[in-house]
């Protein structure tokens, strides 16, 4: 059985209306379940201390972004040996905004896979296509693109992949359950056809994810968890999310 994933992703922002220690402790009194595993991710200077708090629970801590080298004249970057000194686990890469806004390519992102499995660390990989790629029939061009070129050289399949519909995130305009599904199917065949047969590297879903819609998503049979934005900044509204 895959194990379930729900991913705090709380971008440029900490909780608003309570403080990071309510937030952590909200999450430390909530019984886990089996085969589940709840990751906070904040900005850069909050990692020592969602990292000194989360200590003996089963709450993990991953990084929002990650340099592709170990170490060098690169003004305010962070490398993954860094991260792993805080005990960060977990990195994401390639986000829509990444690739929107500071425009990384499959290259650089390709370049930060491989620093990331090289320290041991695990990479959540986000992928997904555009709304004017979905009208122009591109998704399973974009997504197969996105996927190979993201793992070229990488052997060790201890990745998480997150499918992000970009047309889905803060448009307005929701992806069905059954839509989802089908993009997560492609992707699991890939991966079956590049690693194993017995695939079992998990794929999350990271569309606006909120309490009311979660439980339509986690019933989808490849939809392994959730990547959220927006309603993690609740750690009430994440606790929904993850018990609906």
């Amino acid at each position: 059985m895959t194990a379930k994933i729900y991913v705090a992703n709380w971008k440029m922002n900490v909780p608003a209306r309570e403080s990071i220690e309510q937030y952590i402790g909200h999450l430390k009194k909530f019984r886990v379940p089996a085969n589940t595993h709840i990751i906070i991710a904040p900005p850069f200077p909050y990692l020592p201390l969602v990292a000194r708090l989360i200590k003996k629970s089963r709450l993990e801590i991953a990084a929002q972004n990650v340099h592709w080298e170990t170490e060098g004249t690169f003004t305010g970057e962070v490398s993954a040996k860094m991260l792993q000194r805080f005990g960060v686990h977990f990195v994401i890469i390639g986000h829509s905004e990444r690739r929107r806004d500071f425009y990384e390519t499959d290259a650089i992102i390709n370049r930060k896979l491989r620093i990331v499995v090289h320290t041991r660390l695990t990479p959540i990989l986000c992928i997904g296509e555009t709304a004017a790629q979905r009208k122009r029939g591109e998704t399973r061009k974009i997504i197969l693109t996105q996927l190979r070129r993201a793992l070229q050289g990488i052997r060790n399949p201890r990745v998480i992949i997150a499918y992000e519909p970009v047309w889905a995130i803060g448009t307005g305009i929701n992806a069905q359950p059954t839509q989802v599904q089908q993009v997560h199917v492609l992707i699991r065949s890939w991966l079956t056809r590049k690693y194993t047969k017995k695939n079992t590297i998990p794929i999350l879903y990271g569309g606006s994810a909120a309490a009311h819609n979660s439980h339509s998503f986690m019933q989808q049979p490849d939809i392994d968890g959730l990547l959220v934005g927006g309603a993690s900044l609740s750690s009430q509204q994440f606790r929904n999310i993850i018990q609906t």
